[in-house]
């Protein structure tokens, strides 16, 4: 998401990260002790545990992706096809610590995952929590349309899901935070530059050799329509469904529909906006301009959660 501390969540929960609202995640510390940010949280329903970053942004992630299944709405299904000799595929881009990818195993024990991720701390995390899957394979990368050896990034303590090539984006996003909440907003933690090496989804497509993608997850902060451009022709008709996270700036949201359309997908946008559920509220101010896109091939039958 690409606004994991623009958009806080309030709840009665302990700073450990343990969920009295749902009963069914937990939280716990670190062996590591380097870090008091990071730990270990489980959820009892989906029997998994994973490491994370950061307690509170460790919450965000699992309201966002398990407990409103951010990412498999708009016609989304998963697992869309999942058999022995041909199980599900995902391409999770921006995959942070994995959690989206920890929940679709758990839907879909077999699936293949291939976790993108440039963020060093985040991929730390990340090849820890998928350590366990020999389906899945994480790759250290910024995705975007072309190739690149290296491209600068920027992370920040304690929002590793912020991590960014365009710092002055997500600046701004700051400020029209503060401005909605009255000057009120978490505070930023420190950033730090590294640089890690480009490529697109269909390089990923061909050294996993991939002959489908069942589902084609973004959320890059800002550099999903670049992600999209890197799904070269050929490719294209292998991807089936898409669920994207878009900053509306430039015009991207409209350029991001008008390409997956252009590839023969119906398209659903949905605005994010504020909203509590089970006592967890996320604040999402209009000004901050964030939709999620869904593209499922047309003539498939949509099902409902």
């Amino acid at each position: 998401s690409s606004a994991r501390e623009m958009r806080s969540g309030s709840s009665s929960s302990s700073s450990s990260g343990s969920d009295s609202r749902r009963g069914q995640m937990r939280g716990g510390s670190s062996s590591s002790g380097s870090d008091s940010r990071r730990g270990l949280m489980r959820d009892d329903a989906l029997g998994i545990t994973f490491e994370h970053c950061g307690a509170d942004e460790a919450e965000f992630l699992y309201e966002e992706i398990v407990t409103r299944r951010a990412y498999l709405q708009g016609g989304v299904q998963f697992p869309l096809t999942s058999t022995p000799s041909e199980p599900a595929v995902v391409v999770d881009a921006g995959a942070n610590i994995g959690l989206f990818s920890l929940h679709c195993l758990a839907l879909a024990p077999r699936a293949t995952i291939i976790a993108v991720e440039p963020s060093p701390t985040a991929f730390a995390a990340l090849e820890r929590n998928l350590s366990g899957h020999a389906s899945a394979a994480c790759e250290r990368l910024c995705l975007a349309d072309v190739a690149a050896p290296a491209r600068r990034l920027v992370e920040y303590a304690g929002a590793t899901g912020e991590s960014t090539s365009r710092p002055r984006e997500r600046a701004a996003q700051r400020r029209r935070l503060r401005d909605a909440a009255g000057g009120d907003a978490p505070a930023d933690g420190a950033a730090s530059a590294f640089v890690c090496a480009q490529a697109t989804v269909s390089q990923l497509i061909a050294r996993h050799a991939l002959r489908r993608v069942d589902l084609l997850k973004v959320d890059v902060e800002g550099d999903e329509l670049l992600v999209l451009r890197g799904v070269g022709a050929d490719d294209w008709p292998k991807v089936q469904q898409v669920a994207v996270e878009v900053h509306d700036v430039h015009g991207r949201l409209d350029a991001c529909v008008a390409l997956l359309r252009r590839h023969r997908f119906e398209t659903t946008v949905v605005a994010q906006v504020t909203s509590t559920e089970k006592g967890y509220t996320m604040v999402v101010p209009p000004a901050l301009k964030l939709f999620y896109v869904y593209g499922v091939r047309r003539g498939r039958k949509r099902r409902r959660f």
